[in-house]
């Protein structure tokens, strides 16, 4: 059964207001403004209006994903707002521990769709595999790539180890 089926529209909802909250938080940091300011603003953008369009799923992305479509929809817009130049990064951005761990999160949910299986299964292939330590061993270089490019890395990765992939 597909997730879609699993969550009702309230809770959809739930966490598409929710991601917008925690957007606001950040961008209040970012752009040094008031959120009575920038929630109109971002409520009218382009971005919102992909968040709220449910096909494309990108409340599942989180805040730090939503925060970055704006604000690159701002600098194509040339709107006159400006980035706080004193605001931490390390506090709006996430580190790079967080960005291992999120494209780690993101492979293990890639391997359930493409292999069939729960989270849970596809966890304690790359567990039991080490492809968690490959991934951030490698995160140099897969920083830069698409996850399906990642994927493609770590295949011959298992098979390498020997992971039978018929056992799926």
């Amino acid at each position: 059964m597909a997730i879609d089926t699993l969550i009702s529209a309230d809770k959809e909802n739930a966490a598409i207001d929710m991601n917008i909250q925690m957007v606001m938080d950040d961008l209040v940091q970012i752009l040094d403004r008031p959120v009575e300011e920038i929630l109109p603003r971002f409520l009218q953008s382009r971005t919102c209006a992909t968040l709220y369009d449910r096909e494309t799923k990108l409340w599942w992305d989180g805040p730090s994903v939503i925060v970055e479509l704006y604000l690159e929809e701002i600098h194509e817009k040339k709107e006159p707002i400006a980035i706080n130049p004193f605001t931490c990064v390390r506090e709006v951005m996430m580190n790079e521990r967080s960005q291992i761990t999120y494209m780690q999160v993101r492979l293990v949910r890639m391997a359930t769709e493409k292999w069939n299986v729960s989270v849970a299964e596809a966890a304690r292939v790359f567990q039991q595999y080490q492809v968690f330590e490959f991934i951030r061993d490698c995160f140099g270089i897969f920083h830069v790539e698409g996850d399906e490019a990642v994927w493609e890395e770590i295949v011959p990765y298992l098979q390498v180890r020997g992971y039978d992939f018929r056992t799926i």
